[in-house]
């Protein structure tokens, strides 16, 4: 019987250190209710009106505008061309940002590095996709301290 019991808690030790955690977001339902999932929350999940929550909902808009003016750059000089003009007006929308990333830059680190992350995004060079993508990583760190438990 010792050893019945001696082979049950071996199993459950291995069971225990196999299960790995996993990021939990709890966002907001269709229907105004609370879920939680393992996937990050979408843009009309993430309730609140601080300047942080205002912020992180900005962000996500200029990280995808900034992908979408990317995605039609090309190696021939229209393109960017074209592509700077849009950046420009970006460019300028983004510095608008500034004094409300001012008043969070100490309290959301993540937001502060993704605003700073949009600043490369905005630059008319195929590298520039990756700080967009750069952006949206540290939206997702700076999610899971914006959704309140």
């Amino acid at each position: 019987m010792k050893i019945y019991g001696v082979l049950v808690n071996l199993a459950l030790m291995f069971l225990v250190v196999n299960v790995q955690a996993a990021d939990v977001y709890r966002c907001k339902s269709e229907s105004g209710g609370v879920v939680f999932q393992q996937k990050a929350c979408n843009d009309d999940q993430v309730s609140g009106n601080s300047s942080q929550h205002i912020a992180w909902r900005k962000l996500r808009v200029m990280t995808s505008e900034g992908l979408s003016i990317l995605s039609s750059l090309g190696a021939d000089v229209p393109s960017i061309k074209a592509c700077k003009v849009k950046m420009k007006d970006y460019r300028h929308r983004l510095d608008d940002l500034k004094p409300l990333m001012t008043k969070i830059v100490y309290s959301h680190p993540h937001l502060a590095k993704s605003y700073g992350y949009l600043y490369e995004c905005s630059v008319c060079k195929t590298s520039a996709e990756a700080f967009c993508r750069s952006s949206n990583a540290s939206l997702r760190e700076a999610m899971k301290t914006l959704v309140e438990f």
